[in-house]
């Protein structure tokens, strides 16, 4: 549509039907001001635009090119009515990360859960439709029983896979597959899986027999003797996340720190939203920690 011109009246409806905009309808979402409008009331505005002038002429120049830019942060499942015209978004899409595995005597540690797989894409949306957002649940504990995976997370077709849960005992002592796959555990120094998922994370490490289990993989490096892989930091929307850190694998020893792992005695949980695997159970335990929850970050620009 064409906008009136001064001396002519214009409407806030006709800014707001030319510009776009969503929730309550007020001339600052609309104004230029630094090169976009502030986001919607369902996300996160990015920066705050410039004063309104309260007197002169408001030249239609303040409003031509500017956009609407905000970041939507999904914690759990849930639903992005998608406006009229928008046909793409920037997604930052996490899965829950394994739980830990746990080695069934005294002596021996567990290996680590993976981290759940981390993608970074484009996505294609529908206008005017409601896409469900699929927020992946953190592996629970015993991981080494096959039910510790990490739970997908999902967006627009795009696929995080869960973290593979770490090696145990009884039955399960490698590490499984996953985003990133779970640490072996040190009971007869069972593997690390060592194929993850290409482009979503990095394989565990093998335990070593009577000693320490392996650390699951992270999403930037894979699980060494102890430590879970590394987590990476990625800045979406002006917004910045860190995401899959590794579970450390169990350790015989009181004394050696693990990278995102734990000691004698002492499980660490994956921390929530941030898709971090798990840590192995140590020595004279039976615990081991779950794996952390995913997230979705949805970047409208």
């Amino acid at each position: 549509m064409v906008l009136p011109v001064y001396p002519n009246s214009i409407s806030l409806g006709q800014i707001r039907n030319e510009f776009g905009g969503g929730g309550r309808a007020s001339l600052s979402q609309f104004y230029r001001g630094r090169g976009y409008v502030s986001g919607d009331t369902i996300g996160y505005p990015l920066g705050s635009p410039l004063l309104i002038p309260t007197g002169g002429r408001m030249s239609l120049g303040n409003f031509h090119g500017a956009k609407r830019e905000y970041v939507l942060v999904f914690t759990s499942s849930g639903f992005f009515d998608v406006p009229l015209g928008l046909t793409s978004c920037t997604a930052l899409i996490v899965a829950g990360g394994g739980g830990g595995g746990i080695v069934n005597n005294t002596s021996e540690g567990g290996g680590g859960g993976g981290a759940g797989g981390v993608l970074y894409t484009t996505c294609s949306l529908q206008p005017g439709t409601s896409m469900p957002v699929i927020v992946g649940a953190g592996g629970t504990v015993p991981g080494h029983l096959g039910v510790g995976d990490g739970g997908n997370s999902s967006f627009a077709g795009q696929v995080a896979i869960g973290g593979g849960s770490g090696g145990g005992w009884t039955g399960e002592w490698s590490g499984r597959y996953g985003g990133s796959g779970g640490g072996g555990s040190a009971f007869y120094g069972r593997t690390g899986w060592s194929g993850s998922v290409p482009g979503q994370g990095f394989p565990g490490h093998p335990g070593k027999e009577e000693g320490t289990s392996g650390g699951g993989g992270g999403c930037g490096g894979a699980g060494g003797l102890g430590p879970g892989g590394p987590p990476q930091t990625i800045t979406i929307g002006g917004l910045t996340f860190t995401v899959g850190q590794g579970g450390g694998g169990g350790t015989r020893s009181s004394t050696i720190p693990l990278q995102g792992g734990g000691n004698y005695g002492v499980s660490i949980h994956g921390a929530p939203n941030t898709g971090g695997g798990g840590t192995g159970s140590p020595r004279k335990s039976n615990t081991a920690g779950s794996g952390g929850s995913g997230l979705v970050v949805l970047y409208i620009h």
